[in-house]
């Protein structure tokens, strides 16, 4: 018996077709870009926006320059950009998303940079950034890059149009497209779960209930009181913790905000549950925390997911029956990054 289902998206042949239309399109643009500046052209790259009233784009396209990039170049081209969703809010990206015109800005991520974008279709929905390298050689570029996009804008319009009605009739097309989680964290993650939770509902089912029910009640009136969300698992909950747009590369004040909110925050939860607890005597009930934090984005379902959230996962298993809280790599990492 032959069973049907749903073709993986991101194989189906007009999906394909159409990357590959517009990779086409942009490499041409790239290709006479590094003819008007061979010495500071250092690649270009087009993003797409599936929810225009947020700031969050996919690079699905990235075009080197002919000479190729160094290996630390190239590293940090397909590990932060291609194929991964990146949150433009702040960056020269956003720019080329939301103004009306092609123009030079700075950029946020790579200081030498000197950014170029433009929008494509004007429709909030497409943009193309072009990335000079202000050290290697003239930048009085305006008027030859203003002059290309004239030429080229058409074509890349034309060659971005097949994957445009694909966008248009498919909700969350750049997960479909299966593109990586952000590296900018956007979120602090703080995950609590239960020690030997499957034995006290087992044994005392109504008793241990009740318990559940206490504490999830007094850590949503918590994070409600703070701005911030949960999310159930079970018997444990993430509790979300958002990063503002303006701190997303800015390690010390992340470092600031989990020093001096989110860690006080993690302690009022453990405090708060180690009073309840002591209302259920006949449990004894502990509990572990773990706080991660990454990007973390919504499914099809509209359900929050990413890796910060399976890394606060991981944290709680490995905690040590003993212990109360883990940090996980991606926290520490904070500092590491500051004292470098």
């Amino acid at each position: 018996m032959s069973i049907s289902t749903e073709e993986r998206f991101s194989e189906r042949h007009d999906v394909r077709e159409a990357l590959h239309t517009l990779k086409h399109a942009v490499g041409d643009f790239g290709a006479d870009i590094a003819q008007l500046a061979p010495g500071p052209y250092d690649g270009v790259l087009f993003a797409l926006n599936d929810t225009p009233d947020q700031k969050k784009a996919g690079i699905i396209v990235l075009e080197e320059p002919p000479q190729g990039y160094s290996d630390t170049q190239r590293k940090f081209a397909h590990s932060t950009l291609l194929n991964r969703h990146f949150e433009y809010a702040g960056t020269g990206l956003e720019s080329a998303f939301t103004d009306t015109r092609p123009q030079f800005t700075s950029s946020r991520l790579v200081e030498a940079h000197i950014p170029w974008g433009a929008p494509v279709q004007k429709t909030g929905r497409a943009a193309v950034q072009v990335a000079f390298d202000q050290r290697r050689g003239d930048m009085s570029l305006e008027d030859g890059m203003n002059k290309l996009w004239n030429e080229h804008q058409p074509r890349i319009e034309a060659a971005f149009t097949p994957l445009r009605r694909i966008q248009e009739n498919t909700d969350n097309l750049l997960g479909k497209l299966e593109l990586n989680p952000a590296v900018q964290p956007n979120a602090f993650v703080a995950r609590w779960d239960i020690i030997g939770s499957t034995e006290m509902a087992l044994k005392k089912p109504g008793v241990y209930q009740a318990y559940v029910d206490h504490t999830k009640r007094a850590f949503k009136d918590i994070m409600k009181s703070t701005g911030h969300s949960v999310d159930e698992l079970g018997d444990g909950q993430n509790l979300m913790i958002p990063i503002k747009p303006h701190m997303m590369f800015d390690v010390v004040a992340q470092r600031v905000m989990l020093s001096g909110m989110v860690l006080p925050l993690v302690d009022r939860l453990m405090s708060t549950h180690t009073a309840i607890a002591a209302l259920y005597p006949e449990l004894s009930p502990r509990a572990l925390f773990a706080v991660s934090m990454g990007n973390i984005f919504p499914d099809d379902e509209g359900l929050l997911t990413g890796e910060p959230l399976y890394e606060a996962s991981r944290g709680i298993k490995s905690l040590k029956r003993g212990e109360t809280l883990a940090l996980t790599p991606s926290v520490k990492s904070i500092e590491l990054v500051v004292n470098a």
